[in-house]
């Protein structure tokens, strides 16, 4: 079940059920409790109405003094 739920992406229970084909009885169950205690599916699905900062412009003083910047959600 974990494996089938994570290698395909997270999609949810439904898809996780579609590709297991009712392998063990209670499986349902079990999927649906899997997908909703996962974290990374709990993250994904978070409400987008939290408030963003527009991007700031930086500035680099000196040469080399910004050499690159990640940008990560969570």
């Amino acid at each position: 079940m974990e494996l089938s739920h994570e290698a395909r992406g997270h999609q949810g229970p439904e898809m996780t059920l579609n590709q297991l084909q009712g392998i063990w009885p209670g499986m349902s169950a079990n999927v649906y409790e899997h997908c909703r205690r996962c974290q990374r599916c709990q993250v994904a699905k978070a409400p987008s109405s939290t408030v963003q900062h527009p991007p700031i412009h930086l500035v680099a003083h000196a040469p080399l003094e910004m050499v690159a910047m990640d940008f990560t959600r969570f």
